[in-house]
C-alpha cells in the first residue's frame, strides 16, 4: 500500500495516508501501528481497503475517502459537499476565542453568534462547545452542507440554529435575529488560481464554497459587509478568513461601512488571512 501511494505522492504525505486508513478500518490507533509491525489484517476488511487505495490513487482526499476530518481536536463527518476544515480556520476560530473571552469578562450576557458559510458546521459547534451559553446561529444555501452540518452538531451534542440561506440573497436572510458576533469563511479563491490547485482539492471540493469571479474578488465580503452593517448590534465583532492578495481591499471595504477598528492579522503562515473589526 504505501509503496503504491509513494509513486504518486512524497513518502511522509503516503506514509500519513496508510496510517489514517488503518487507523479508520481497523479501529486501532497509529501508536499502536507504528509499535505492532505485523497487523493482520481480517480477510473483510481487504475489500474496502484496496477501493480506498483506488480512491487515494485517484486524487480524493484522505479525508473524503475515511468520511471525517479532524478540527479543534473534534471529528467532523465530511463528504464532497462540504469543504474540508483546514488549519487557517482553527487559527479562526482560536481568535474568535480569545476575543469572547475578553467581552464575556466585560459585558457577561448572553451571546448570539452568526456563521455564515457554515459547510460542515465545524466553526458554529466548535464554538458552541466552548461557549454553552451562547446561541449560535449558522447558515449555508447548500441543501446537502446543511444535513452534513446537522448530524456534526447531533454528534457533538451542540444546539445549533441552522438555516439555509445565501448571503448573496438578502430575502433569504429575513427572520434571522440581531447577532452580537459574525464569523465567516467565504469563498474567495479567484478562478485563475486554479492552475496552482491540487487535484485532490480541485477536483474533489465543493466549486461553490471554494471560488469567486476574477472580475468580483469581494463578491462575498460586499454582501456580509452590508448585512453586518445592518443586523450586528452596537460593539459586536466580526471576524473573516480572506484571501491573503486582496487585504488591503478587504480593510477598506470595511472602513467604507463605518466599521471600527478594522484590521488585518496573519495566518501563522506570515500571509495576511484574517480580517477583525466591530460595528458601531
Amino acid at each position: 500500500m504505501l509503496n503504491e501511494l509513494k509513486a504518486k505522492y512524497a513518502y511522509e504525505e503516503a506514509r500519513a495516508m496508510v496510517f489514517g486508513l488503518l487507523e479508520h478500518h481497523l479501529q486501532i490507533t497509529k501508536a499502536r501501528i507504528m509499535v505492532q509491525f505485523n497487523i493482520e489484517v481480517p480477510d473483510i476488511t481487504l475489500p474496502p481497503l484496496a477501493l480506498a487505495l483506488d480512491d487515494l490513487l485517484a486524487d480524493k482526499p484522505l479525508q473524503y475517502v475515511i468520511g471525517k476530518a479532524w478540527f479543534m481536536n473534534q471529528e467532523y463527518l465530511v463528504n464532497e459537499h462540504v469543504l474540508i476544515p483546514r488549519p487557517e480556520t482553527e487559527e479562526l476560530v482560536q481568535i474568535v476565542i480569545t476575543a469572547v473571552d475578553s467581552l464575556l469578562n466585560e459585558h457577561p450576557y448572553p451571546l448570539k453568534i452568526l456563521d455564515i458559510g457554515t459547510g460542515s458546521g465545524c466553526i458554529a459547534i466548535a464554538l458552541k462547545s466552548h461557549y454553552p451559553e451562547i446561541s449560535l446561529y449558522a447558515l449555508d444555501n447548500s441543501d446537502a452542507a446543511l444535513a452534513v452540518a446537522r448530524e456534526n452538531a447531533q454528534n457533538h451534542r451542540a444546539e445549533v440554529y441552522f438555516y439555509q440561506a445565501d448571503i448573496l440573497r438578502e430575502e433569504t436572510l429575513e427572520g434571522l435575529p440581531p447577532m452580537d458576533i459574525l464569523v465567516s469563511n467565504p469563498p474567495y479563491v479567484l478562478e485563475k488560481e486554479k492552475s496552482a490547485m491540487k487535484p485532490n482539492v480541485l477536483n474533489h471540493e465543493p466549486p461553490d464554497a471554494l471560488y469567486v469571479p476574477d472580475v468580483e474578488p469581494l463578491l462575498y465580503y460586499k454582501a456580509i459587509a452590508a448585512y453586518a452593517a445592518e443586523n450586528i448590534r452596537p460593539g459586536g465583532l466580526i471576524f473573516l478568513e480572506i484571501n491573503e492578495m486582496f487585504g488591503d481591499e478587504v480593510k477598506s471595504l470595511f472602513l467604507s461601512h463605518k466599521f471600527k477598528d478594522v484590521r488585518v492579522e496573519k495566518d501563522l503562515s506570515g500571509k495576511d488571512r484574517f480580517l477583525l473589526c466591530h460595528s458601531n
